[in-house]
């Protein structure tokens, strides 16, 4: 199960005693591309990489949507805002 970008369980490796206090970098890798969520058409992107490795293709009603998944960065930077973000 993925945690979400904005989980409150992930605040104390962003708090200041840790990461933004020592002046690590924080990174943030939230997952794929957008395309991985849009329909496998000829359409998207990413069409033929979904059509070779099919397991790629990200249904929203497996996994939380692109938007909501991607949503919370804007709050966890504003959170920790004293950690320079990557």
């Amino acid at each position: 199960m993925r945690t979400p970008v904005n989980d409150r369980k992930v605040d104390p490796d962003f708090a200041a005693q840790n990461v933004g206090e020592l002046g690590i970098p924080g990174i943030d890798h939230s997952g794929e591309a957008a395309s991985f969520w849009m329909p496998k058409t000829k359409k998207n992107e990413r069409w033929l990489e979904l059509k070779q490795y099919p397991s790629r293709y990200r249904k929203s009603e497996k996994l939380p949507p692109f938007e909501l998944n991607h949503g919370g960065k804007p709050c966890r930077f504003q959170k920790a805002s004293h950690t320079k973000m990557h």
